[in-house]
């Protein structure tokens, strides 16, 4: 399993040209707004821990696109639906859970 990278033209015979590419996926599958705005957060960094995802999606930046993130609930929500579609892992690491986009769809 290896990481997104925006950057390559195709990982494991899928073309993830660019982000927007995955962004149009998850709306096609009706992905709620906290799955939307996880994903936006998870671009920024290869891991990230829980509670660094919260901090962020309450900071300006993220306002508009993380009313409902922004609470550890909404956050899980978003998650476990990336979790579950396969766009992204959690594992247990210093400091607690942390997730990462991944590219094995």
């Amino acid at each position: 399993m290896r990481y997104y990278d925006d950057q390559e033209k195709e990982i494991n015979g899928r073309d993830f040209t660019t982000k927007e590419r995955v962004l149009a996926e998850l709306y096609n599958k009706g992905a709620s707004k906290e799955a939307i705005c996880v994903y936006k957060i998870l671009l920024k960094r290869k891991t990230i821990l829980s509670s660094e995802i919260i901090s962020i999606a309450s900071s300006a930046e993220f306002a508009k696109d993380c009313l409902l993130c922004a609470s550890a609930d909404g956050l899980y929500r978003g998650l476990k639906d990336l979790q579950e579609w396969g766009y992204c892992i959690c594992f247990l690491q210093k400091g607690g859970y942390a997730w990462g986009l991944t590219s094995n769809k």
